[in-house]
């Protein structure tokens, strides 16, 4: 089993670990700067919302070194996975809470509220799909 690192590496290797620990970097700056300022405000938005990117950047790219390794890519998709929904979870909050902030033409009341009981559905119909039938099958890839 290959393990690259940025001392050992060259080419596209060493560009996807370079990105990825900047990527990481960037992260942890963004979030720092996120729970220190005053929840709400620009610069805790612009921030929280740089923070979110560079965290899918980050585990997209180690599921991507992963490939690379010959290592399965579960870890890394399912950290940009659980960013990813965790930042959809804060839009779909804003669909019903914070209508008056939606533009006046996208204000179409049943639209929104699809929008905003969509991922409830979802994670139940997921909840009864993997726990209660017990079937996983084809979602986790074993080396």
């Amino acid at each position: 089993m290959r393990h690259f690192t940025i001392a050992t590496s060259s080419g596209i290797v060493w560009l996807m670990l370079v990105c990825h620990f900047g990527a990481a970097l960037i992260a942890l700056v963004a979030g720092t700067i996120a729970l220190s300022v005053t929840k709400g405000g620009r610069l805790h938005k612009r921030s929280g919302l740089v923070f979110t990117c560079a965290m899918i950047a980050t585990g997209v790219l180690a599921a991507a070194i992963s490939v690379y390794e010959g290592k399965s890519v579960v870890g890394g998709a399912f950290a940009a996975y659980l960013v990813f929904t965790a930042a959809t979870t804060v839009t779909g909050s804003f669909f019903l809470g914070q209508m008056q902030f939606v533009p006046a033409p996208m204000r179409v009341v049943p639209l929104l509220l699809v929008l905003a009981i969509a991922p409830l559905v979802l994670l139940l119909y997921w909840l009864w799909r993997v726990r209660l039938r017990g079937r996983v099958s084809g979602l986790i890839f074993a080396e």
